[in-house]
């Protein structure tokens, strides 16, 4: 039932040679590559480490950062899936640029508004729940108005 099964080797010229084989959950050519500069197929593949003291230090040590970095790639692969929040958008039809108007004729002459007369921007947001406080889980917004 395991995803990855390693038979690990200590050679003659010395160091230790480990041959991984996979399930189709594991790609042990990718992780042998990132581990150890190994390599192979996705579902057989192996490394080298070239020297070492203690050929079951040197096992275990191994299988731990094998490990390590396979649940680090459940946690990326995991990120990755979650939805990422998004702004809400306006419907299409309000995203379409909209057309100034035609300047105004007077006397012959064209006018123009200028931006001192136009009105003052406003914010308009209305009270959700009348007799909350700040800091007490209630929603408290008030009507606000830009100079």
């Amino acid at each position: 039932d395991a995803d990855i099964y390693i038979l690990f080797t200590e050679v003659e010229s010395g160091g230790l040679k480990a041959s991984m084989r996979s399930s189709a959950a594991v790609d042990v050519s990718r992780l042998a590559g990132q581990t150890y500069g190994g390599g192979g197929h996705a579902r057989a593949s192996g490394f080298r480490v070239a020297q070492f003291g203690n050929f079951q230090l040197q096992v275990l040590e191994c299988v731990r950062v094998l490990k390590e970095t396979v649940q680090r790639w459940k946690k990326e692969e995991a990120m990755a899936e979650r939805p990422q929040p998004s702004l809400p958008t306006a419907p299409a039809s309000s995203q379409a640029p909209m057309k100034e108007a035609a300047p105004k004729k007077k006397n012959g002459k064209e006018q123009t508004k200028s931006s001192a007369t136009a009105k003052p921007s406003k914010d308009v947001v209305h009270e959700v729940s009348p007799g909350n406080t700040p800091g007490t889980g209630g929603d408290i917004v008030e009507e606000l108005t830009k100079p």
